[in-house]
């Protein structure tokens, strides 16, 4: 790919070859979503898994990047490497759809629906979500990528360090080390006493990217990319 004046030239190479997939990985999952939707409408998938599922169901649908037309993403720099931020103008910013991307019980729905590429790329892309489930868990499980047997056990990640945003249907807060515990522990309370509450990793502040998509001739590309915050400094 040439370098325009519309990629920022403090964006790497190897940052923008890794980037330059995303539009389309993104499409083709907004396809997957939708079949998935669509099998849980007709009532075509497993009854145990269709229940659950309706408890989490997202409340947007998804969208591809129609020809002529464009996509307009923040991207935050992690130590996972460029990731969306959850703070998407679109479908992308519907923490159910990324609880469901990440949801062990759809795992072999996704590796049927999309490559394995693709699937490798978001699960790398998208901020990691899941489904706080109030039902205790089997004895022996652990919670993927948390290694806690409880939701109760949140607060130590936190004072570890850890950040996290902790969304219900009516409302938003953010867990890290800056609130107290009994804080921390009585939003985690208040989560479980509602089916459909989301759980998403957050991360220090560190450089934004403004990433524009394109789907010029069926093909979607990368339009514009600009960092954002030039002069941050990370601690």
């Amino acid at each position: 790919m040439t370098l325009s004046s519309r990629i920022d030239p403090a964006l790497s190479r190897a940052a923008l070859k890794q980037l330059q997939p995303l539009g389309h990985h993104l499409s083709c999952w907004a396809e997957a979503a939708q079949r998935l939707l669509d099998r849980l409408t007709a009532d075509r998938l497993p009854e145990a898994l269709s229940s659950w599922l309706q408890a989490w169901k997202p409340s947007t649908a998804p969208s591809t990047i129609q020809p002529g037309k464009s996509l307009c993403l923040t991207m935050q720099e992690t130590q996972q490497g460029w990731q969306l931020t959850p703070e998407q103008m679109n479908w992308l910013g519907d923490a159910w759809w990324r609880a469901w991307l990440h949801l062990p019980a759809l795992r072999s729905f996704w590796a049927t629906a999309l490559r394995t590429n693709h699937l490798t790329a978001l699960h790398s892309q998208i901020p990691m979500t899941w489904c706080v489930d109030p039902r205790p868990l089997p004895p022996g499980t652990i919670l993927p990528h948390l290694n806690l047997a409880a939701w109760a056990s949140l607060v130590r990640l936190t004072s570890q360090g850890r950040s996290f945003q902790l969304q219900t249907r009516e409302r938003s807060v953010l867990l890290h080390r800056g609130l107290s515990e009994p804080e921390i522990q009585q939003a985690i309370d208040e989560a479980l006493s509602q089916p459909e509450a989301v759980l998403t990793e957050t991360f220090p502040m560190q450089r934004r990217l403004q990433l524009t998509f394109v789907n010029q001739e069926q093909k979607i590309r990368i339009d514009s990319a600009l960092i954002l915050n030039q002069d941050f400094m990370p601690p």
